[in-house]
């Protein structure tokens, strides 16, 4: 049980939410989060424009115009591809409290803490900063583990793979400074297999859940436990799909015997801010206009 609860007015966004949770593919069974698809590392080194060991010092709120994001500062420990302009770089991913004080969390983004550090794949904004390239799948924390050496650990918790992409073979990690090593060396030309996997060490290395967790408080949403009912709107359908969707996927929410939600489809709306600020309305849009 989280030990807090949201106010009343605390507006959280949760990306994919609805559509993305009964859209069943020919590959699989309905997606439940945000989405992927599977990349090899050798791909993810090659869309990065900068990859590096990155060691986390701080974190702030920074807001990009109107829309809600969260800064993190981290030393360059080691780079790995492309060229850095200062030791220090700033990591903006979205998510945060924007000016207006409603906080947006996005599922399946990374999480980094002051004193973590992380292989991270990178890709570099206007303004200077840098994002990380496919959220989740761009971010490797090192975990210690005793007697076994650093593990190079991505945590996918918040998202679900689709998809026709080749699977991953048997549960396997990185191992951390062979992982950091190989890239570095393909990045400069030198391209060799992979020896950087090892088998799943035994014992548990992830949390059997996760908490709703935003500025280091776990949250909740309080109607449910009311009785009430969350409302979500449609913005007007277009070529990537239509209002009919939405029906289906409030409906698998309800119906599940296990939980108290209350989904319901309330009409349409014109609002196109989605994930960009904090308007007070649940929507889907569909083709994201920002």
């Amino acid at each position: 049980m989280p030990d807090g609860t949201a106010s009343s007015k605390l507006r959280i966004v949760l990306l994919g939410l609805c559509l993305a949770l009964v859209t069943r593919l020919a590959t699989g069974p309905p997606a439940r989060a945000t989405t992927y698809e599977w990349l090899p590392d050798a791909a993810l080194l090659e869309q990065a424009s900068h990859v590096a060991e990155l060691g986390f010092l701080r974190t702030i709120r920074s807001v990009a115009g109107d829309a809600a994001a969260t800064e993190h500062t981290a030393v360059v420990n080691r780079p790995l591809k492309g060229s850095f302009p200062s030791s220090v770089v700033r990591v903006r991913l979205p998510g945060g409290r924007d000016p207006g004080g409603a906080i947006l969390w996005v599922q399946g983004l990374p999480a980094p803490r002051p004193g973590d550090d992380a292989i991270v794949f990178l890709e570099r904004n206007d303004d200077g900063t840098f994002g990380v390239l496919h959220w989740a799948l761009g971010y490797f924390r090192r975990v210690e583990l005793a007697g076994g050496g650093p593990l190079a650990l991505r945590d996918l918790r918040g998202a679900e793979m689709v998809g026709t992409s080749a699977r991953p073979g048997p549960p396997q990690e990185r191992d951390y400074d062979a992982f950091a090593a190989w890239l570095g060396d393909r990045a400069r030309g030198l391209r060799r297999a992979p020896d950087y996997f090892r088998e799943r060490p035994a014992g548990v290395l992830r949390p059997r859940y996760n908490l709703f967790t935003v500025s280091g408080k776990n949250l909740r949403w309080v109607e449910f436990d009311d009785g009430g009912t969350v409302d979500y709107r449609v913005r007007s359908a277009n070529s990537f799909g239509s209002a009919g969707q939405l029906t289906p996927a409030m409906q698998a929410w309800v119906r599940d015997p296990s939980t108290p939600v209350s989904l319901r489809v309330a009409g349409g709306t014109s609002s196109t801010a989605g994930l960009s600020r904090a308007d007070g309305v649940n929507s889907l849009i569909f083709g994201d206009p920002n």
